[in-house]
């Protein structure tokens, strides 16, 4: 890996110095109390992130008062002095590790992903995710915000932080006045771009003057909004330039809104850093510092946008919660130890869902005191049968425990499910992590070798775990017996000549990967299930990029059929109105999911031979149940 000193280089923003350019990105986790005040389970979470050394640890956005700015419920609040104790713990505990600790301040507008009422906004426009029309503010309730603002500021800095930082992007109230899709007042505060920034510029001052000279102001902007009539890139570089002028000593730009959730959290099916160019077209704007976020989280690409002066800082969120210690393991040389974010972009989907955070390929995030790994006192031989995402991770924290693992992999190389999508960068990065993992933790790893109950019998290991996977579902239709039907394993594993008209069945995530890779190889395809939409499984922002590049690329979809039969030319089916058509296809790839493989361990049953199943072979389910399968069993050995 190049030369680091770029990154490790100290800046100041403000007043305040950072002893590094890494910055963690405010990030919302339901953490949080009830009430919104700091939980125990909050301070163990930020304390691990300090712990990895990055420069400045930005706390999720906070809201402002009681009665219209949160967005959802285990929010964290600012809203009073009764939040000043858990607040000034949570400083404390991130300043001890060494980070600069910043807070975040923000007013959800009409953006309440809880629903709950009054929904304030400058414009009676419905935002289409609950589809209620907001209360268009008037000037008397602008003013109350504005002051909510300096009052929520204040609060942050008799705290303890070491900043604050003013959400002014992604949607939220600050964005709909700055942006013309969403303002559409004809007052001073609705036009022009100098009115529609009016508002903005209010909160600022009256920030400043509530946290006095000298202490630093954040203010996060979107460099575009990425639709028509939202804010674009020339209109953030005057605001930002204006910001600046207004008091503010750090530009933390970012892009998107809910509409555009592509952009804003970028999944792994578009490029990495492809915002860059939006900070550091607000970097030509301004004269302080400017951080750049969006898929920043290959070191390499963190380095030369520092390097080449595309920003000052580099914004963070996903790859701090796969690995805190992401900045620590840069500077001291051990990239090859980061544990990748693979972009699937679940921790989002959780808290969507109005469950707490969590990330697939880190278990521990959140639970940072009770999944510790501390080292047994008593080693244990362990088994582990199946080398995918689920063995591996199992294999990984039971050695990390000190256990003496043995990893059995009947195929030629491990990575199950991770091989079959290597076509993506980050699940080839996780599968390379892991096998970087076992070999320097001494994991015997058996390749090529089926094992059964006899073997294990023979062996005596104190604990199984079994992962052995499962199989692609074949439904029980006639015709899928013809050489021209394929299940995915078949296709990734061993690439067929295929024709040029190609059904997918499965519209799930892994059916439209591979409806991706045939599109890329010229084919026609289409993509059929029976669910009402495809993709059906997806977070919102992969789901965004498979139907524009479907689209682009003349997938069809196709969904609410029902299949009847395959004659080799062609694929009967009927739709919800009761019709019956051929869908001609030289070719089909069942892409249906994955049913348990329970051959091994019916035999283990029949031999009363105790195990614990992980993964596939447990219950099927997308990659975060099977590394959370794969972490519970090593650390509970």
């Amino acid at each position: 890996m190049d030369a680091i000193n770029e990154l490790f280089t100290p800046i100041k923003v403000g007043s305040l110095e950072l002893k590094n350019r890494l910055m963690r990105a405010p990030m919302c986790t339901h953490f949080a109390n009830t009430d919104g005040s700091v939980s125990q389970r909050l301070l163990d979470f930020y304390e691990e992130i300090a712990r990895g050394g990055a420069g400045l640890v930005m706390v999720e956005f906070c809201y402002l008062d009681e009665r219209a700015s949160q967005c959802d419920y285990s929010q964290l609040g600012v809203y009073d002095d009764s939040m000043l104790r858990g607040l000034s713990e949570l400083a404390e505990v991130i300043k001890a590790h060494g980070p600069a600790a910043g807070l975040q301040i923000c007013h959800a507008g009409r953006q309440r992903a809880s629903g709950k009422l009054p929904l304030l906004a400058p414009s009676p426009l419905a935002w289409p995710d609950i589809g209620i029309v907001p209360k268009e503010l008037t000037k008397e309730e602008i003013a109350e915000i504005v002051e909510s603002f300096g009052q929520a500021a204040a609060r942050g800095r008799r705290a303890g932080f070491d900043l604050v930082e003013i959400h002014g992007a992604h949607g939220y109230l600050i964005t709909e006045f700055l942006s013309s899709d969403t303002n559409k007042r004809e007052d001073e505060y609705g036009g022009s771009l100098d009115n529609r920034m009016r508002f903005a510029l209010e909160v600022v001052r009256r920030v400043r003057k509530a946290v006095g000279e000298g202490f630093p102001i954040g203010f996060r902007l979107s460099g575009d909004e990425y639709i028509a009539g939202g804010i674009t890139l020339d209109e953030a570089k005057i605001t930002a330039a204006r910001l600046e002028k207004a008091g503010v000593d750090l530009i933390h730009v970012s892009a998107g809104t809910r509409v555009t959730n592509e952009y804003q959290i970028i999944p792994m099916f578009l490029p990495r850093g492809c915002n860059l160019h939006l900070a550091q077209g607000v970097r030509e704007a301004v004269t302080v510092p400017v951080a750049a976020a969006g898929a920043m989280g290959d070191p390499r690409l963190a380095q030369e946008a520092i390097k080449e002066g595309k920003a000052d800082i580099v914004s963070l969120a996903r790859p701090l919660l796969a690995d805190p210690h992401f900045p620590r393991k840069i500077k001291e040389k051990r990239p090859r130890e980061i544990r990748p974010c693979i972009r699937c972009n679940d921790c989002v989907s959780q808290i969507r869902l109005s469950k707490s955070l969590r990330c697939t390929v880190n278990y521990g995030a959140g639970r940072e005191e009770r999944f510790r790994l501390v080292p047994v006192r008593k080693p244990k031989q362990v088994a582990v049968i199946g080398g995918g995402p689920a063995g591996m991770e199992a294999a990984r924290v039971a050695s990390s425990r000190g256990h003496r693992v043995t990893l059995y992999e009947k195929e030629r190389e491990l990575g199950g499910h991770l091989s079959l999508a290597g076509f993506i960068d980050e699940l080839k990065e996780l599968r390379e992590y892991y096998l970087y993992q076992l070999e320097k933790l001494g994991v015997t790893v058996v390749l090529g070798q089926e094992v059964d109950s006899n073997r294990l019998e023979a062996e005596n290991p104190d604990i199984i775990i079994l992962a052995v996977g499962g199989s692609p579902l074949v439904p029980d239709i006639p015709g899928l017996d013809a050489a021209s039907v394929l299940t995915v394993t078949e296709l990734l594993t061993s690439p067929a000549e295929l024709g040029d008209k190609v059904l997918v069945l499965g519209g799930n995530l892994i059916g439209c990967e591979v409806a991706w890779v045939l599109a890329d190889l010229g084919k026609e395809v289409s993509i059929l299930d029976s669910q009402g939409e495809i993709p059906f499984d997806t977070e919102k922002g992969s789901r965004a990029v498979f139907l524009k590049e479907f689209a682009k690329a003349g997938v069809k979809m196709l969904p609410g059929l029902k299949f009847n039969r395959y004659n080799g030319q062609g694929l009967e089916v009927v739709d919800a109105q009761g019709n019956t058509r051929l869908l001609p296809a030289s070719n089909l790839v069942l892409a249906l999911g994955f049913e348990p493989d329970r051959n091994l361990l019916d035999e283990l049953d029949a031999n009363g031979l105790e195990y614990r199943a992980v993964g596939d072979c447990r219950q099927p389910a997308k990659l975060l149940g099977a590394i959370h399968d794969g972490a519970l069993a090593g650390w509970e050995v």
